[in-house]
């Protein structure tokens, strides 16, 4: 590492490690060591463990804690998989598939804990339970539904439901078709 000069007490200039000759300010204004000039590191650079960048290969991504492990189905672009997904696997005994969704039932998502874990067979169910989950917190029944007019919860027997999916009281939805009448009455009189 050929250093040029000192440019403050923390900061140095030295000369771009691809061999360049073009020279870089180390370390960045967010004090992280530059080696390259920006573009110039190479594309065949060390990975994984290999790389002076190596942080054990334990990231967080969004919450999720992510393990480096590039040969996984289910590895991202940069090798790492969802430890949650890891773990699960590793009791299960076999790889989770596609259509599989895992949940934290803490809702912690960093808690990977096998205890705190369950699969689900499709995203569907995983939605479908977040649903239920819901509605009992607010109202305190799993299977009462949201009108999607009024947005209270009720049961099912009094909701109307439409294939979508959605439900709505009959009331609330005469009463929303009068307001829609009178709107337009009252604007087709001007």
């Amino acid at each position: 590492m050929d250093i040029i000069k000192s440019i403050s007490f923390s900061q140095v200039e030295k000369f771009c490690q691809c061999g360049c000759g073009k020279l870089i300010i180390s370390p960045d204004k967010q004090g992280r060591e530059r080696r390259f000039v920006r573009g110039h590191q190479p594309k065949n650079s060390p990975k994984g463990s290999d790389s002076p960048y190596w942080k054990g290969g334990r990231q967080m991504s969004h919450g999720y804690v992510m393990l480096y492990s590039p040969d996984h189905p289910r590895a991202n672009p940069k090798g790492y998989v969802a430890e949650h997904v890891l773990v699960l696997e590793r009791a299960l005994g076999r790889f989770i598939s596609p259509p599989e969704t895992p949940h934290h039932i803490d809702g912690n998502r960093a808690n990977n804990y096998i205890g705190n874990l369950m699969l689900f067979a499709t995203h569907g169910m995983h939605l479908s339970y977040h649903h239920r989950l819901k509605a009992f917190e607010i109202c305190g029944h799993y299977e009462w539904r949201q009108c999607y007019i009024c947005h209270k919860y009720d049961a099912l027997d009094k909701l109307s439901i439409i294939n979508g999916g959605g439900a709505y009281h009959k009331q609330c939805a005469r009463d929303k078709t009068s307001e829609r009448r009178n709107k337009t009455k009252a604007n087709s009189d001007y």
